[in-house]
């Protein structure tokens, strides 16, 4: 039995995914300073804050891979990027 289709978005500022009602399933994020960086991504536009990760700082032009567990996290109205820090472009999935 085949689960929900993988949906990816290549996005390099905050904004919405235009996911619409969706479940986060992971993030490949390319980090282009070597400080630390850090992706809020909220429920919608001003919304809730259902994901916040620090990006650890490493080498210049590196990528960060992050899995979301099990059924991954419910965002109601839409997945939107609101905070970007060090880095400069994100691959959001979802299904």
């Amino acid at each position: 039995m085949a689960g929900s289709d993988t949906k990816v978005k290549h996005m390099e500022g905050v904004g919405s995914t235009g996911s619409g009602r969706a479940r986060l399933r992971g993030l490949t994020i390319y980090q282009t300073a070597s400080g630390a960086g850090r992706i809020t991504l909220t429920d919608g536009s001003g919304g809730t804050t259902l994901f916040d990760q620090d990006i650890p700082a490493g080498t210049i032009s590196q990528f960060t891979e992050i899995t979301i567990p099990g059924e991954g996290i419910l965002f109601d109205s839409d997945i939107h990027v609101a905070t970007k820090t060090n880095w400069s472009s994100v691959n959001v999935f979802w299904s």
